[in-house]
């Protein structure tokens, strides 16, 4: 491994660019309890100098059980949460908002041998969000709130929901392969206050390299909801 990052999310990179280097801002010490992977998403850049970026993006993941999106009473380990998500945000400042309808889904569906896909519970979503809290870092956070109801009919009654949450986006990144290596593994950035892009000894990086889709390494989105 060495220094030279050979592929980074335009996202996080082009940000960095505008705004540079700086102090690390603190990071919550809670540990997430909703693990969202970006499965698509749709960019495009505006306005003048083309500073405003627009998005559209869905997500999908799990909540541990007894968070606000994955009650007790579905006798589950964890629950399916599928997100879509629109989002405005200028890149020389980082910071924009984020709105989003959410599901809660359980098996079966139609297909047993698919994806969960019972609807159980929905709502929506609505996020501040930081595209550069750590400047030249690939991580982007976010605090918001949601709310939803129960599913007319289904197993959870007249539940209500309401909840807030902080986020983190860790956007994958990769460095320069090794000699035989035609693919370079990627990484997130798990301590963003000792990353210096300059100095390896203090990269905290984590592979994950089952979580890929159709080749592509996914944006983790890590919420702490309460």
């Amino acid at each position: 491994m060495n220094g030279h990052v050979s592929r980074v999310s335009l996202l996080a990179f082009a940000v960095a660019l505008v705004i540079g280097p700086g102090p690390a801002a603190a990071q919550s010490q809670d540990a997430p309890n909703v693990r969202l992977y970006e499965t698509m998403e749709s960019m495009t850049l505006g306005g003048s100098g083309n500073v405003i970026r627009r998005a559209t993006a869905a997500l999908t993941g799990s909540a541990e059980m007894g968070s606000v999106l994955c009650p007790v009473s579905l006798l589950v380990a964890l629950c399916t949460v599928n997100v879509t998500a629109s989002s405005t945000a200028r890149i020389d400042t980082g910071r924009g908002t984020v709105t989003g309808d959410v599901s809660v889904v359980v098996p079966p569906g139609a297909n047993p041998f698919d994806a969960p896909e019972t609807t159980v519970l929905s709502g929506t979503l609505r996020a501040d969000i930081d595209l550069a809290p750590y400047p030249g870092v690939p991580i982007a956070t976010l605090t918001g709130s949601l709310q939803g109801s129960a599913t007319k009919g289904g197993s959870l009654g007249r539940l209500i929901i309401r909840g807030s949450f902080t986020g983190t986006f860790r956007l994958p990144f990769a460095f320069a392969p090794a000699p035989g290596d035609p693919v370079p593994p990627s990484y997130y950035v798990i301590d963003p206050a000792n990353f210096d892009p300059l100095d390896p000894a203090t990269y905290r990086l984590v592979r994950y390299p089952d979580e890929y889709l159709l080749g592509y390494p996914m944006v983790l989105l890590e919420l702490v909801l309460q």
